[in-house]
């Protein structure tokens, strides 16, 4: 969709000159119509990753407090059980029969307490390492949308500008439909001729008059042309928006 925008983009006021030099452009409608779309597909592109991102760090907490939770458990049954044994050792610490088999399973039950224990910390840990991650991807998601509405801006603002630079081709051509007799007549308006030679031929200045009209069509095809270069290069800026987006995106899934 990006690359289909580019494209229409770069033929809104560079379409190719007729045999008597006019110049054929698309409407502002068509434009409009074109950025509207993809604005809004880009929006629902975000959104609908920003839900999938949500999604998947609910479960992911959600999995680590169950494990949490059941280890927990586990560590105070594992505790009453120790507690138990000790109180059974000491009723039977008196006669001895069994001292050495309560001892070796108090043992092993603080050895099963220890693991327990590390396990549950080694989850915790992973827990703040998950919302760690989560943050710096927010943080990543912020900055992507930051530069993504920056080129949407600088797209509207060189759209502006085409737009009125096309405006001024379009008063250039004048309501004759022949571009070169309407800018020869629009440039002696705006840049009038003080003649040095009083005795200057017609043929000289009807030559200085298409020189000034070249001169000015040849200002207006560069500037179309620079505008529609940093067109381009602002489309390459919401394309690299996007690249961003599936890296944190592969990120996430990681």
């Amino acid at each position: 969709m990006i690359q289909e925008l580019c494209q229409k983009q770069s033929t809104v006021c560079v379409a190719g000159e007729a045999q008597d030099g006019s110049v054929v452009s698309y409407t502002e409608a068509d434009v409009n119509r074109k950025v509207e779309e993809a604005k809004r597909v880009l929006d629902a592109e975000w959104q609908r990753k920003f839900d999938e991102e949500g999604k998947v760090v609910d479960s992911m907490m959600r999995e680590k407090d169950q494990k949490i939770f059941e280890r927990e458990q586990m560590v105070s049954e594992l505790q009453m059980r120790l507690r138990l044994l000790e109180e059974r050792s000491a009723e039977t610490r008196a006669s001895g029969s069994d001292l050495l088999s309560l001892s070796e399973q108090l043992q092993n039950e603080k050895a099963t307490v220890s693991r327990a224990v590390a396990q549950n910390r080694e989850l915790k840990e992973q827990l703040l390492e998950t919302e760690d991650r989560l943050l710096a991807v927010t943080e990543e998601k912020l900055q992507s949308e930051l530069a993504r509405q920056t080129a949407e801006h600088q797209v509207k603002e060189l759209k502006k500008r085409l737009d009125e630079l096309t405006e001024n081709g379009q008063s250039l051509t004048g309501s004759t439909g022949s571009a070169t007799a309407a800018s020869t007549s629009l440039e002696a308006v705006m840049h009038p001729s003080v003649s040095l030679e009083p005795s200057r031929s017609s043929e000289d200045w009807d030559g200085s008059e298409r020189d000034h009209s070249e001169s000015t069509a040849e200002t207006s095809r560069e500037r179309e042309h620079m505008l529609e270069t940093q067109l381009e290069m602002a489309n390459q800026q919401i394309e690299e928006v996007l690249y961003a987006t599936l890296s944190i995106n592969s990120k996430i899934c990681w």
